[in-house]
């Protein structure tokens, strides 16, 4: 996925289209579905499908979002691509509904599992991923703000005698985790353009898949940035790309490490040497290496029923 790169960006909206549920057929002609995605002059058009009543695409697209008050709208038409036509060669769209995404409703830095349906008369639904993340604005949302959000944390689930702490939707989880990117060092520079990397990290653990906002233009970038995850395996695994985010091209991996949850350790702060895409071998680079703190709560009413079990 190719986002184009842009300094005056305040976020990024990445989005996966993962189904359509229950969609009525409205013609006989042969089902080629597809989802087309608006956010202001950008748009992305995911795989065409020809399941007409459940089709399943799971394609991610990423957007850029200018506005740092995220009100702008996000719109999903969902058509059925018919015949081209003899005049002019282009294929005919059936439209088939649509659902409309008010980013100003999204919590950003949280992995939401929207379902929404996409007209009153089709009684169908699209089943979407969306992650509001980059923010690279300095004046984040105070329940972004580094601080508070790793001390809340650790207040509110460290009260072991207040395990219901856990919010309602984390009743499946057997912990929650923190993960603090703070920097990284010994990025391999470019032969041409000293020091004129873009790095960003990219970090998922299951299905949230969250990322720091691009440092531009150096080798040695500072993010200070923390991100909430629900654990509902002790046995996962985290994962976390260092890329250079490029110009108008895919980005370039510039390193990577996995990170049993097994292994985590509180409130140390750590360098992990970056691997390369094999996970074998060291990356490029001076020793190449990302500093990381964790923080791991485990949710001791879920622990107790599994016990009882």
């Amino acid at each position: 996925m190719v986002i184009p790169k842009n300094e005056n960006r305040a976020a990024v909206l990445r989005v996966v289209v993962l189904e359509g549920l229950n969609i009525q057929k409205l013609s006989d002609q042969q089902p080629k579905l597809n989802c087309s995605l608006h956010l202001g002059k950008q748009r992305e058009d995911t795989s065409i499908q020809c399941d007409y009543k459940n089709p399943i695409w799971n394609d991610a697209f990423e957007f850029n979002v200018y506005d740092e008050e995220f009100s702008e709208e996000l719109l999903v038409y969902l058509r059925n691509q018919g015949p081209k036509s003899l005049k002019d060669g282009f294929s005919n769209y059936e439209d088939i509904g649509s659902i409309k995404l008010d980013l100003s409703s999204i919590k950003p830095e949280i992995t939401h599992n929207i379902s929404k349906s996409i007209n009153e008369n089709n009684g169908g639904r699209l089943r979407l991923l969306v992650t509001i993340t980059g923010i690279s604005s300095q004046d984040a949302p105070s329940h972004l703000a580094n601080l508070s959000r790793w001390n809340a944390l650790e207040i509110r689930l460290k009260d072991r005698k207040s395990p219901t702490a856990f919010a309602s939707s984390e009743h499946g989880d057997v912990g929650r985790l923190l993960v603090k990117i703070n920097k990284a060092e010994g990025l391999p520079a470019s032969k041409y353009l000293s020091n004129r990397l873009d790095p960003y990290c990219s970090i998922r653990l299951r299905d949230d898949l969250f990322r720091t906002h691009t440092v531009f233009k150096t080798v040695s970038p500072t993010w200070n940035k923390c991100f909430e995850f629900g654990v509902r395996d002790v046995n996962d695994c985290l994962h976390i790309d260092v890329l250079d985010e490029g110009e108008n091209k895919k980005p370039r991996s510039l390193g990577a490490i996995r990170i049993p949850l097994l292994l985590v350790k509180n409130h140390e702060r750590s360098w992990y040497s970056l691997k390369d895409s094999t996970l074998k071998n060291s990356a490029k680079g001076e020793d190449p290496r990302l500093q990381l703190e964790f923080l791991f709560v485990f949710n001791l009413s879920m622990l107790q029923c599994l016990v009882d079990v």
